[in-house]
């Protein structure tokens, strides 16, 4: 019983860039916020609107394409997980 090699194309082609690029967002983010306040930005508004150049909807379309492309490839592959996980012999 193994998770055959589609399901594993689903984690290794979908999820794990789709994390990777997850965490380069969030180094990003973090990274225009430590600018910011040591820039003396002091104005949390401010602070929060800075990332990705202050454009917000670039910032959500992003963000909404990477977490989601993160939900729906782990869930493709939690259900091949799921499927190998039958007895053998079973159809």
């Amino acid at each position: 019983m193994e998770v055959g090699p589609r399901g594993l194309a689903w984690l290794t082609v979908g999820y794990l860039p789709c994390a990777a690029a997850a965490t380069a967002l969030q180094l990003v983010t973090g990274y225009d916020i430590l600018l910011a306040v040591r820039g003396g930005q002091t104005v949390l508004a401010a602070v929060d609107a800075a990332p990705l150049g202050g454009v917000h909807v670039v910032r959500y379309v992003l963000y909404a394409v990477v977490h989601g492309g993160m939900g729906i490839t782990l869930g493709a592959f939690q259900v091949a997980l799921w499927r190998s996980l039958r007895p053998c012999g079973a159809a």
